[in-house]
């Protein structure tokens, strides 16, 4: 009797996993992007600016924005990854405890790519710009939004300026954290999500059991590192705990044609990142299928797709 049962079990798992349909309605997911520029191109320009977003769309081929979020003292949405802010701007201060009008400018010095001869934008002062203004600058181009902090009222700021730019359909939120997720969540359920590292833990577990066919999944996105990739950029030295358990599990579980392939049927797309070389171009779309990548490189992205066509 228990052979039966593991025997069904194994031949239901196997069709649900080839036609999902068959048990779950496909997710309309219309935001199929390609060149995903990283905080805007981070080796082309000064990272999470408008002139880095700006420069990503108009010369670099990029079809979607990435970008961080925090909340300044005064209760401003501002685009920006650290909330520490030495490595940006030279000065040891917190986006949380300063108001956005006393964040001093960001360092030349982050443009990590090489300018153009007699290029004079390292003369611009950059500056930390607001979701608000990113929003009224590139109404129509999709971004992918990490929020950065657990804070409810930095979620609800979010959900409302998303809301009132009309933006429900064009926009990504999330972040590593589960509980900032279903904060988003519970703000605004017509903005897709993408996993949290509970959440792709948990996929992990029901791929490899054969209980991914049968589970209902609210998320509309899987976005994962490509740890060799990765570990080009930041190394191991300083990287959260986080952050390294979420590339083991990429690594070893989750680098995977077929289980890419079942979340596509299911209208669940794949971003990678950070992948910044062609072999890592490669890997991502020829052998793994996914839908896109994010890149600090976007021009780079941009001629290699151009050489796929």
């Amino acid at each position: 009797m228990f052979a039966i049962f593991i025997g069904t079990y194994v031949a239901t798992s196997y069709v649900l996993f080839k036609y999902p349909q068959i048990l779950h309605k496909k997710k309309n997911n219309t935001l199929k992007c390609r060149n995903i520029c990283h905080r805007g191109g981070s080796w082309e320009n000064v990272e999470n600016t408008i002139e880095a977003f700006q420069n990503s769309i108009q010369n670099s081929g990029s079809d979607m924005l990435e970008l961080d979020c925090h909340l300044t003292k005064d209760k401003k949405v501002v685009v920006v990854h650290d909330n520490e802010l030495t490595r940006l701007t030279g000065k040891a201060i917190q986006i949380a405890t300063t108001d956005y009008k006393d964040i001093p400018p960001l360092l030349p010095s982050l443009m990590k790519g090489h300018r153009r001869e007699n290029d004079t934008t390292h003369q611009i002062a950059y500056k930390i710009p607001l979701l608000d203004e990113v929003f009224q600058k590139f109404p129509n181009i999709p971004i992918n939004i990490d929020i950065k902090v657990y804070d409810k009222f930095l979620v609800t700021e979010v959900a409302r300026l998303i809301k009132e730019y009309r933006r429900e359909n064009i926009t990504v939120w999330g972040s590593f954290q589960d509980r900032i997720v279903k904060e988003c969540w519970k703000n605004n359920q017509n903005v897709p999500l993408y996993f949290s590292l509970k959440r792709v833990a948990l996929l992990i577990i029901f791929y490899y059991t054969g209980l991914l066919p049968f589970v209902p999944i609210k998320e509309s996105y899987l976005e994962i590192p490509v740890p060799r990739a990765v570990r080009k950029i930041t190394g191991d030295k300083d990287m959260p705990t986080s952050k390294k358990l979420l590339l083991f599990l990429a690594d070893k579980f989750m680098l995977n044609r077929s289980f890419i392939k079942h979340l596509e049927r299911r209208g669940i797309l794949t971003y990678l990142w950070t992948l910044n070389e062609d072999a890592d171009f490669d890997l991502a779309f020829n052998k793994l299928g996914v839908a896109g990548v994010m890149t600090d490189c976007p021009t780079k992205l941009k001629l290699f797709l151009e050489r796929q066509n």
